[in-house]
C-alpha cells in the first residue's frame, strides 16, 4: 500500500492519451513522482488538485512500479498568482528551480515551507515578486550549503562584510577579500540584505525592501550563483522580461 502524501505540484508530464505524471514536493518524502490517470479529461475529479502550484493531499495506491493518485484534496492553489503575469512567471521559476535541483526521495523538510511561504507572499501582490524571488534564493542556497557565512564573512566569520566572493561562497570582509581574486565590493544595503535573510528563520525573511540599485546588485549576484551551481534557467530569463 502506497503512503498518502501532502505536497506542492512542481511539474506535470503527459502520459498516454489521458493521463499524466506529476512531480510533487511532499512533506513526507521530499520530491516524488505520481501517476494521475484520466487527468486530461475535463470532467476528471483529479484535475483541480493536480496542476502546478496546487498544494494538495494525495491519496495513493500502488501502480506499476510507482504510486498512482486515487483521490486528491486541494488545500491551496495560489489562484491569485495567475492574475499577474510577472508574479506567475517568478513563481514558475521557483517551481522549475526546485523541481530540477531537489533530489528525488531526499527529505526536504525546510524547502517546502519556504516555497509555500514565498508563493503566499507573492500571491498577495503587496510585496515585489522579484524581491521575493531573490529572498527565496538566498535562503534556498543557504539551506543547500552553497551560501555560507550565515550573514558574516564566509572565510573568517567577521561580522563586518564589504564584498562578495563566489570562491568563498558568499559575503566576505575587507581583509579576506584581498586574498580572493574574484571578490567584488558590494553596497552596504546588499550586505545587509544577505545578512538579514541568512540570520532569520523562513517566516521572518520578507521584512525589508531595497533600492533599485541594491536590488539589482543582489539579483545579479544570486543569478550568477544559480548559473554557476545549477546552470541557466529559461524560466528566470522569461520572468525578468516581464519587468
Amino acid at each position: 500500500m502506497a503512503q498518502d502524501v501532502t505536497g506542492l505540484v512542481l511539474k506535470e508530464y503527459p502520459t498516454g492519451e489521458s493521463g499524466k505524471q506529476i512531480v510533487v514536493l511532499s512533506q513526507e518524502g521530499g520530491k516524488v513522482r505520481l501517476s494521475v490517470r484520466g487527468a486530461k479529461n475535463g470532467k476528471s475529479k483529479l484535475l483541480a488538485a493536480t496542476q502546478p502550484f496546487c498544494y494538495s493531499r494525495f491519496f495513493l495506491y500502488e501502480g506499476r512500479g510507482f504510486a498512482s493518485v486515487n483521490r486528491a484534496e486541494l488545500l491551496e492553489n495560489f489562484y491569485h498568482l495567475r492574475e499577474d503575469v510577472k508574479r506567475l512567471s517568478y513563481g514558475g521559476f521557483l517551481l522549475d528551480l526546485v523541481e530540477k535541483t531537489v533530489l528525488e526521495g531526499m527529505e526536504e523538510e525546510e524547502v517546502l515551507p519556504l516555497l509555500l511561504r514565498t508563493l503566499a507572499v507573492m500571491e498577495k501582490g503587496s510585496f515585489p515578486a522579484d524581491l521575493a524571488t531573490d529572498i527565496f534564493l538566498i535562503k534556498y542556497l543557504q539551506l543547500n550549503g552553497l551560501l555560507g557565512g550565515n550573514g558574516a564573512c564566509s572565510s573568517c566569520g567577521a561580522e563586518e562584510v564589504t564584498a562578495f566572493s563566489f570562491l568563498a561562497g558568499g559575503l566576505v570582509c575587507a581583509s579576506c577579500a584581498k586574498d580572493l581574486p574574484d571578490a567584488q565590493p558590494i553596497l552596504p544595503a546588499t550586505a545587509k540584505a544577505f545578512s538579514f535573510v541568512q540570520e532569520r528563520q523562513k517566516g521572518r525573511i520578507f521584512g525589508f525592501t531595497l533600492s533599485k540599485e541594491a536590488q539589482a546588485e543582489v539579483h545579479g549576484l544570486l543569478k550568477r550563483m544559480v548559473w554557476r551551481e545549477f546552470g541557466p534557467f529559461r524560466t528566470l530569463e522569461f520572468a525578468e522580461r516581464m519587468e
